[in-house]
C-alpha cells in the first residue's frame, strides 16, 4: 500500500536519515497514504496532514544550525567583518548610479520606452533611490494600461513594494492586488507564490480583516497547487511563503510565540531547498530579520541579536556591504542593541548603515536613509549625547525639504528630538516639537495611550524650563497618571524599553522638580508638594529593576495554577495591545488619502476590546492574589504610610538623584517631615562617589597601596545632602536610607558629620581614622530597595523559634583545576593573605570581563574565593551551627543543593561567592549568585543563582549575606543589581540583607560578620541595625592585625576595612512583631464589557 501512494513514494528519498528517523518517517507515511487514499476529493484536509507532515519531519531531522548561541558581548567582530568588506565592489554601485541617471533617447516609445524605465528604476533601487524608482516604474504603469501579462505584473508587482516603503498603502495594496489578476493561467505558480505577499501588505495598512481573507486565499491557492507540475520544485518555497505570511499577521495581533513557531519552521523549510546548508538567499536572510524581530517583541534580545548576526553575515556573503539588503538588516541589529541598553554600539552600526546608502549613491531624501539617521539621533540621545542628536535629527529634516509629507508623517514630533531640544538648551524649538508630538499622537492614539502621556510629560518639562508652571502643572498633573498605571506601560511598542524607560524617569524628576520650586514658592493652595513629590520619587528609582523583578516573577509562575493561568492571559492580552498599538500608530502614519479609515476603526474598537479584557484580568489578579499584584505593579508608597511603618528613634531618609539636582525627603515617626534640594546632580554624584571608592575598592596587594579616604569631599557630601534636613532626624538612633543611582554604590555611614583631618603620622597605621565623627557613630543605617518594601518587609511576622540557625555557601569551585587543588584549601587560604609586617593583604579578586563559550562553560574562568570557607565557617560558629550539617563547601556549594535544600528552616543563609551583574557573562541577562560549576559538582544547571531562580526559592530568613559579591560597581551597574538580587530575596522570604559593596579584606571582614552574630546571640532584643553597628564601632575602635606577640601592626579604623557591607531591608531584631499597614481603599471592580461583534478570529487559517 504504501509503494502505490505518492507520500510512500516519497518515503524513498529519505533512506539517508538515521534508523530511529526512517522509521517515525516509515510510520507516519502509512498513515499518510491511508489518510490520503481517504481524501482524494477533498484537497483541504490532505494539505493539513501534509503540513503536519512537514513538521514532523522538521522536529524530526537536525535543526538546521539554529542551536542558539549566546553572542558575544561586542560588536567588535561584526565591525571586523563590515571592515573587510568596506571596498567590496564599488564599480557596481558607480555602474548603478550611471544607470539611474541615464536619459531616454529620442524617439523611445513603446515597448522600448518601458522597458528602459524599468531598468532605470531597478538601478535606482539598487542605490535605494526609492522615489526615482516609483517614478519611473509609475510612468511604465501607465504606460502598459490595458494590457495583461508577465510584464505588466512585474512592473505593477515591483511598483507596490515601491509604494510600500514611501508608506502608501492604498496604492500599494492596489497594485498588488491588480500585478496578480493580470496573469494568465500559465502564471498560476507565481500566483501562489506572491498571494502571501498581499497578507503584510493588509497588516501594514492596519486592515486585519482583509488581511485574514487574503490568508484565507492564499491557503486555497496552495492547497489547490499541490496538484500541479510546479509543486514538486517549489512547493516547499510556497509553503514558506505562506507560514511568513500567517506569522507576519500573528506578530501584527502580537500572538507572538504562536507567530515564532511559523518563522521557525519557515525557515528551516528554506533551509532544506538549498543544495549546500551552507548557503543562503534572499528569502532565509529576510525571514532571518522577521525572526528577530519577533523575539526582540518578545523581550528575547539576546536570541534576537544571535539571529540578526546571522542574517547580516549571510547577507554580506551573499550581496556585499553595500547594498540596501545589508543596509535593512544592520538597522534591525542596531535597533537590537539599543533595546540592550548598547546605544554605543548601536551609533556605530547606525554611522555604518548611513555609509552604505551613501556609498551605493543613495540620494539625500532616501527613505531608508532617513530611517538610519533617525536611528543615529536615537542612539545618540540614549547616551545623553543631546547636541550630536540634534545635529542629526536637524539635518535628517534638511535632507527632506523636498518632501515635507513624508517627513511631517514620520519623523516630525519624534519625542527623543524634543528632549535633544530641551537639553541642549533650546527650549522654544522643544516647545515647538512637543506640541507637534501631542497633536500627532492623539490623533493616532488617543489620549489616553502611554505615548501621548509621554508628550504631554515632555511639553510639560519644557513648559517648566520656560517659567510655565501653571500650564506645566496642568500638563504634568494630565500625564503622570498615565505613565504611571501598568495598563499603559506597555502601549509603545516602537520605543525600546530602555529609551522608554529613562523618558518616563526625566518625566517624573522634572515633576519631582516643578513640585519642590512651587513648594520654596508657596504656591498652588492646596497641594502639599513634598508628599507628592515623594509619591513619584519611590517610582522614578525602581523603573527598570521594577520591571525585571516583575518579568521574573511572571516566569517563574508559569506553571503555578490559578495565578500562572491568570498571569499568562494577561500577559499575552497585554502583548496584543501593544501589538495592536504599533500597527496603528504604522497604519496612521500614511497620508491620510492612503488610510482606510473603516480598518482603522475596526482596529481602535479590537484595541478597546482588549483593554477592557486586560483590565479586568488586572483586577481579577488584584483582587484573588494581592500580594502578587503588589509585587509586579507596587502602588507608589505615600508619606503616612512610610511613616506608620517606622518605630520610635527611626527616620526614613529618601533621595532622588535628578540630572541638575537631588531630593532629599526626612521622614521621622513623629514631628515635622523635612523636604530638600542639594545642587548636585547625577554626574556631580557619581563624580564625588567614584572618588570615595577610590580609596575603597581598587586592585590592591599592600599596605602600602590602601589610598587615604578623602574626609574632605565625604564631609561635604554630608553637608549637601544631609545637614539640610537634620532637623528632621538629629533624635534618631537609626537611619533607614533609600538611595538611587550612584549613591546606592556608597554606605552614608561613613559620610563625617563635621569638618575634620585625619593624622597621617598616628600609629598604629590607621589610627587617625578613629578620631573621625563618621554618622555611624550617631545612628545605625539601614537601605531599602524602595520606601513601598519597608511597609511590605514589616508586614512579615517573625520566623519560628524552631528553625536551624544556618545555612552557608562558600568556597565555590569553578574549574577541574579548582577542584584538585581544593583539598589543599586550608593553606591555600592562609596563602591568600600573606601578611607580614606590613606586607601583603590579598583582597578578593572580581570576576573576568572576557569570554564567548556559554554560562556553564564562562563559569570557569571565575577565579576561586578559597578564604570564603573560613568565613562561612566563622558564622556558623558564631551562630552555634552545626559544621557538618549547616556549612557548604567546594564540590556542595552548588546550584542544585540551594534549589533542593529546604531553606525556610534556616533563620540565616550565607553566600560568600561572586556576584554577577548582566554582561558580565555572555548571555547574562539578570544579576546571578556564581556557584560551583556543574562539571564539578556533578549536577545539572548552568552554576549561576540567578534573580529569577532566586524568587522560586522559599525563604524564612531573618539574614542572607552576600559576602564577596562586589555588586556595587563603579558603573552603576552593581547598585542596580544589589537592588534586583534584594527583591528577589524579598520576595522569597527574606527579611534583611548584608551585602559587601567591594572587595573585602579576608580577616577583617571574617572577624565583622561573626561578631555581629555573636552579638545577635548573646542579646537576643538586639536588632539587626545595632548589631551591625555596634560590630563596625568595635571594628573602628578596638579592631587591629596583630602580630604573633600581640603587637598592633595596623589598625582597622580605615573605612576600608569597617564599612564594606550595608544592611539592606528589615533592621529589627528577629523577635519583632508584624506591623500591619493601613488598608488602601480597594478600586471597585469595572463591569465587563458590553457584547459587541467578536473579533475576526485565527481558526479559520490555521493549517
Amino acid at each position: 500500500m504504501l509503494a502505490k501512494t505518492k507520500a510512500g513514494t516519497k518515503a524513498h528519498l529519505l533512506l539517508n536519515l538515521t534508523r530511529r528517523r526512517r522509521l517515525v518517517v516509515r510510520v507516519l507515511c502509512v498513515n499518510i497514504g491511508v489518510i490520503h487514499g481517504q481524501t482524494r476529493s477533498h484537497p483541504m484536509p490532505r494539505l493539513r496532514v501534509l503540513l503536519l507532515l512537514s513538521a514532523l519531519l522538521a522536529a524530526a531531522m537536525p535543526a538546521a544550525a539554529e542551536d542558539f548561541v549566546s553572542p558575544p558581548r561586542t560588536i567588535d567582530d561584526i565591525a571586523a567583518l563590515l571592515d573587510q568588506q568596506a571596498l567590496a565592489d564599488p564599480a557596481r554601485a558607480e555602474r548603478a548610479r550611471a544607470q539611474a541617471a541615464r536619459q531616454p533617447g529620442a524617439g523611445l516609445a513603446g515597448a522600448a520606452l518601458v522597458n528602459f524605465l524599468v531598468v532605470r528604476a531597478n538601478a535606482a533601487g539598487l542605490i535605494g533611490a526609492a522615489r526615482q524608482e516609483m517614478r519611473d516604474l509609475k510612468e511604465a504603469e501607465r504606460l502598459t494600461r490595458g494590457k495583461r501579462g508577465r510584464s505588466r505584473h512585474k512592473i505593477l508587482f515591483e511598483l507596490s513594494r515601491a509604494e510600500m516603503i514611501e508608506g502608501r498603502f492604498r496604492d500599494a495594496i492596489s497594485h498588488r492586488e491588480e500585478s496578480l489578476k493580470v496573469l494568465s493561467d500559465r502564471g498560476r505558480a507565481v500566483v501562489v507564490g506572491r498571494l502571501p505577499s498581499l497578507v503584510r501588505f493588509y497588516v501594514a495598512a492596519g486592515d486585519l480583516a482583509a488581511a485574514e481573507s487574503t490568508l484565507v486565499r492564499s491557503k486555497r491557492a496552495l492547497a489547490q497547487a499541490q496538484y500541479m507540475r510546479f509543486w514538486r520544485h517549489r512547493g516547499n518555497q510556497f509553503t514558506a511563503n505562506f507560514e511568513i505570511a500567517k506569522a507576519f499577521l500573528l506578530d501584527a495581533k502580537g500572538k507572538y510565540r504562536e507567530a515564532e513557531v511559523l518563522h521557525r519552521r519557515a525557515i528551516e523549510r528554506l533551509i532544506g531547498n538549498l543544495p549546500d546548508k551552507g548557503s543562503s538567499t534572499f528569502f532565509i536572510d529576510t525571514s532571518r530579520r522577521n525572526y528577530a524581530g519577533n523575539l526582540l517583541r518578545q523581550g528575547r534580545l539576546l536570541e534576537a541579536e544571535f539571529q540578526a548576526r546571522r542574517a547580516l553575515t549571510d547577507t554580506l556573503r551573499r550581496v556585499g556591504r553595500d547594498s540596501p539588503e545589508t543596509g535593512l538588516v544592520l538597522t534591525r541589529l542596531a535597533r537590537t542593541l539599543v533595546a540592550q541598553g548598547r546605544a554605543a554600539e548601536a551609533e556605530k552600526l547606525a554611522r555604518v548603515t548611513i555609509d552604505v546608502y551613501e556609498r551605493m549613491g543613495a540620494s539625500k531624501d532616501s527613505i531608508q536613509k532617513a530611517f538610519a539617521r533617525g536611528l543615529l539621533a536615537e542612539a545618540l540621545a540614549a547616551q545623553g549625547k543631546w547636541r550630536k542628536s540634534l545635529s542629526q535629527f536637524e539635518t535628517l529634516k534638511q535632507d527632506l525639504v523636498g518632501d515635507p509629507v513624508t517627513f511631517a508623517q514620520r519623523f516630525a514630533g519624534n519625542l527623543s528630538w524634543a528632549r535633544a531640544a530641551l537639553e541642549a538648551g533650546r527650549t522654544a524649538d522643544s516647545l515647538a516639537l512637543t506640541e507637534t508630538a501631542v497633536g500627532r499622537v492623539l490623533e493616532r492614539v488617543g489620549p489616553k495611550h502611554g505615548t501621548t502621556a509621554e508628550a504631554r510629560g515632555l511639553l510639560a518639562a519644557a513648559q517648566a524650563r520656560a517659567g510655565k508652571q501653571t500650564e506645566s502643572l496642568e500638563n504634568f498633573r494630565s500625564a503622570v497618571p498615565i505613565l504611571l498605571s501598568r495598563s499603559r506601560q506597555a502601549d509603545d511598542e516602537n520605543t525600546s524599553r530602555p529609551a522608554r524607560e529613562e523618558r518616563r524617569t526625566f518625566i517624573l524628576e522634572s515633576y519631582i522638580g516643578l513640585l519642590a520650586d512651587l513648594g520654596e514658592q508657596a504656591g498652588e493652595p492646596g497641594l502639599d508638594t513634598a508628599a507628592e513629590a515623594f509619591r513619584l520619587a519611590d517610582v522614578a528609582r525602581g523603573q527598570s529593576v521594577q520591571r525585571a523583578l516583575a518579568a521574573s516573577a511572571a516566569r517563574s509562575l508559569a506553571g503555578e495554577g490559578k495565578l500562572g493561568r491568570l498571569v499568562r492571559r494577561e500577559q499575552d492580552t497585554l502583548k496584543q495591545i501593544s501589538a495592536l498599538f504599533g500597527l496603528l500608530s504604522n497604519a496612521t502614519s500614511a497620508p491620510s488619502g492612503q488610510r482606510n479609515p473603516m480598518a482603522l476603526k475596526s482596529l481602535r474598537q479590537r484595541i478597546d476590546r482588549l483593554r477592557d479584557e486586560r483590565a479586568n484580568l488586572a483586577e481579577e489578579i488584584g483582587e484573588r492574589f494581592p500580594e502578587y499584584a503588589d509585587l509586579i505593579n507596587p502602588p507608589p508608597a505615600t508619606i503616612a504610610e512610610a511613616r506608620a511603618s517606622l518605630l520610635p528613634g527611626e527616620t526614613l531618609i529618601a533621595l532622588l538623584v535628578g540630572a541638575e539636582r537631588t531630593f532629599v525627603w526626612a521622614l521621622p515617626k513623629e514631628g515635622e517631615v523635612a523636604f530638600a534640594t542639594a545642587p548636585l546632580g547625577a554626574k556631580n554624584i557619581e563624580f564625588s562617589v567614584a572618588w570615595l571608592r577610590h580609596a575603597l575598592d581598587a586592585e590592591l596587594e599592600t599596605l602600602d597601596d590602601i589610598r587615604d579616604f578623602d574626609v574632605d569631599r565625604a564631609h561635604k557630601l554630608y553637608e549637601a545632602l544631609l545637614a539640610p534636613v537634620e532637623a528632621a532626624w538629629k533624635d534618631a538612633d537609626s537611619l533607614i536610607v533609600v538611595p538611587h543611582r550612584a549613591l546606592g554604590q556608597l554606605p552614608l555611614g561613613l559620610l563625617p558629620t563635621a569638618k575634620t583631618t585625619v593624622d597621617p603620622e598616628s600609629q598604629p597605621l590607621f589610627a587617625g581614622y578613629r578620631q573621625v565623627p563618621w554618622l555611624l557613630r550617631r545612628a545605625a543605617v539601614t537601605m531599602l530597595p524602595s520606601v513601598r518594601a519597608l511597609a511590605t518587609l514589616r508586614s512579615l511576622p517573625p520566623g519560628a523559634a524552631s528553625r536551624h540557625a544556618y545555612a552557608g555557601f562558600g568556597d565555590a569551585l569553578f574549574n577541574a583545576e579548582q577542584s584538585r587543588t581544593a583539598a589543599d584549601e586550608q593553606s591555600a587560604a592562609m596563602k591568600s593573605r600573606g601578611i607580614k609586617s606590613r606586607g601583603a593583604i590579598r583582597l578578593r579578586a572580581a570576576p573576568p570581563s572576557q569570554g564567548t563559550e556559554g554560562l556553564a562553560a564562562q563559569i570557569g574562568q571565575l577565579p576561586r574565593l578559597a578564604e570564603t570557607a573560613d568565613e562561612i565557617r566563622s558564622i556558623a560558629l558564631a551562630l552555634g551551627a552545626d559544621l557538618s550539617q549547616d556549612v557548604f563547601i567546594g564540590k556542595q556549594a552548588n546550584e542544585q543543593v540551594v534549589k533542593t535544600m529546604d531553606l525556610s528552616g534556616r533563620r540565616v543563609v550565607a553566600f560568600a561567592t561572586h556576584g554577577l551583574v548582566p554582561g558580565d557573562l555572555d548571555g547574562l541577562v539578570q544579576p546571578a549568585l556564581a556557584l560551583t560549576a556543574p562539571q564539578v559538582a556533578g549536577v545539572a544547571g548552568d552554576g549561576l543563582l540567578t534573580m529569577g531562580e532566586i524568587l522560586g526559592l522559599k525563604l524564612n530568613a531573618d539574614w542572607v549575606v552576600l559576602s564577596a559579591c562586589n555588586t556595587a560597581a563603579a558603573n552603576g551597574a552593581g547598585a542596580e543589581a544589589v537592588s534586583g538580587l534584594g527583591r528577589a530575596f524579598f520576595c522569597a522570604g527574606a527579611r534583611a540583607l548584608l551585602v559587601s559593596n567591594w572587595p573585602v579584606e579576608t580577616t577583617s571582614a571574617k572577624a565583622l560578620t561573626s561578631d555581629i552574630f555573636r552579638r545577635q546571640a548573646a542579646q537576643p532584643g538586639l536588632s539587626r541595625a545595632q548589631a551591625l553597628r555596634s560590630a563596625m564601632l568595635a571594628l573602628i575602635d578596638e579592631g587591629a592585625y596583630r602580630d604573633q606577640d600581640g603587637q598592633a601592626l595596623f589598625t582597622y579604623a580605615h573605612p576600608i576595612f569597617w564599612a564594606p557591607f550595608s544592611l539592606i531591608g528589615d533592621g529589627r531584631g528577629a523577635n519583632a512583631q508584624a506591623i500591619v499597614p493601613p488598608l488602601r481603599p480597594k478600586a471597585k471592580r469595572r463591569p465587563k464589557p458590553a457584547a459587541s461583534a467578536p473579533a475576526a478570529s485565527d481558526n479559520n487559517v490555521d493549517p
